[in-house]
């Protein structure tokens, strides 16, 4: 029953075929007249560091799902059930993510992969120092922004920063990357236990957070350079 969660993003997908195009088309600024070359294949060094980005951000946000049961029980504040409810409520922060992310003024949104890692630094604080469900269940309407918030500003990141001809390949490179940092989070959660001889789901939250503060300085480096990092047809 606890699968049922998902459904949350049916309407999701209705609005996707409701609101959205059937040709999306990318306009970037001095590329209209641009025609298509042969290198659509070519994946560019921004690219590849928002690649990067998004693996680490992928490996330490799938602590929440497999740490944040054990941290409740560990820290004896509440229940695998209700870790589990607080998870549910995290697929409803997701989906406020992608709003809020609508919702900000262009000018801002240079900055929305900083207020999204913002929000996960938060919450992985949160989580490191919560003795309740309450401040618990703020941690986790804050990391379900970030995710959504997140992985939209990546792609629309993916699409400005890269020439039209190189978008679909290049998104489909960052997400399979970013699929591996999910697949291999629960091997980098044991590979930091190990390494600082601390198995503890506090003490994984606690190098999340660490994480996150130098995703957060990245991010805010894009953010101050957004323009110059934007493809130009010209150069």
């Amino acid at each position: 029953m606890a699968y049922w969660v998902n459904a949350v993003a049916l309407p999701v997908l209705f609005l996707f075929f409701a609101y959205i195009p059937k040709n999306l088309k990318i306009d970037q600024e001095n590329n209209k007249s641009e025609k298509p070359k042969n290198n659509s294949r070519k994946i560019n060094g921004k690219i590849w560091l928002l690649a990067l980005f998004i693996f680490l951000f992928n490996s330490i946000f799938a602590f929440v799902s497999i740490k944040f049961a054990t941290l409740v029980i560990e820290k004896g504040y509440g229940t695998a059930q209700d870790a589990s409810t607080l998870l549910g409520i995290m697929s409803f922060a997701m989906a406020a993510g992608g709003f809020i992310y609508m919702a900000l003024p262009q000018a801002i949104k240079n900055f929305s992969l900083s207020t999204s890692i913002g929000c996960g630094l938060l919450a992985f604080f949160i989580f490191s120092v919560s003795n309740t469900l309450l401040v618990s269940s703020i941690g986790v309407i804050l990391v379900g922004i970030s995710v959504s918030m997140t992985m939209v500003s990546t792609m629309s990141s993916v699409g400005a920063f890269t020439s039209p001809t190189q978008v679909p390949f290049s998104t489909s490179v960052v997400i399979t990357i970013a699929n591996i940092g999910t697949l291999i989070a629960p091997y980098t959660a044991q590979g930091f236990g190990a390494l600082f001889k601390n198995n503890s789901a506090e003490f994984t939250f606690i190098c999340g957070t660490v994480i996150f503060g130098l995703l957060l300085i990245f991010v805010l480096w894009i953010g101050f350079n957004y323009k110059k990092l934007v493809y130009h047809s010209n150069k």
